[in-house]
């Protein structure tokens, strides 16, 4: 998902292999924000599909990861051959907030959660209009939490079993432990 404010856009994307193309388009579920987004989906410069979000009825989507609303508009789902694709995403007035997703596989690797992690203030700010303070109080917070206490103990643990080795290291050398103590006749 990638999430912009409104400016006629054109993504471009393009694929090797046959493949699923799913394209929807959602915008945040706040007072007075603007659902009349549109887009047109071309290949190889023909249209192949207009998404009009002016005759679309918008459901109320709830993302429990990040604890938010969205407002769902039409989506495009059909397997299609290798191509060129562009996506152009406009509204009349070309005010507003949307996200456009690519794909209905979530893919989120350790790195992304991270960046999440970063990220997620700015977004519930400037994207959602909420105080930053609330872009942790959501699965991922909860995730990011978890992780951080697991973080925390595994290096307390290190750092506990390095200083025992280290001195004990140190008092076998002091008192002489470990030295050839054989008596010999």
């Amino acid at each position: 998902m990638v999430g912009w404010k409104v400016r006629r856009r054109f993504i471009q994307y393009y694929r090797q292999n046959r493949f699923l193309l799913y394209v929807n388009l959602l915008s945040p579920r706040i007072d007075g924000e603007r659902v009349n987004l549109s887009a047109k989906i071309r290949k190889n410069g023909r249209l192949i599909k207009t998404l009009d979000g002016n005759n679309d009825f918008w459901l109320v989507e709830y993302e429990p990861f990040a604890n938010d609303y969205y407002l769902k508009g039409s989506e495009y789902e059909a397997r299609v051959d290798a191509g060129d694709y562009q996506i152009e995403i406009y509204n009349s007035g070309s005010r507003g907030n949307y996200v456009l997703v690519l794909g209905k596989k979530e893919d989120l690797s350790f790195g992304e959660f991270l960046r999440t992690l970063v990220v997620l203030p700015k977004v519930k700010e400037e994207f959602f209009g909420k105080n930053a303070w609330q872009a942790y109080n959501n699965l991922m917070g909860l995730t990011g939490f978890i992780l951080l206490v697991i973080l925390a103990m595994v290096a307390y643990f290190t750092f506990s079993f390095f200083r025992r080795y280290r001195l004990k290291k140190q008092l076998d050398k002091e008192y002489g432990k470990h030295k050839d103590h054989r008596v010999s006749w």
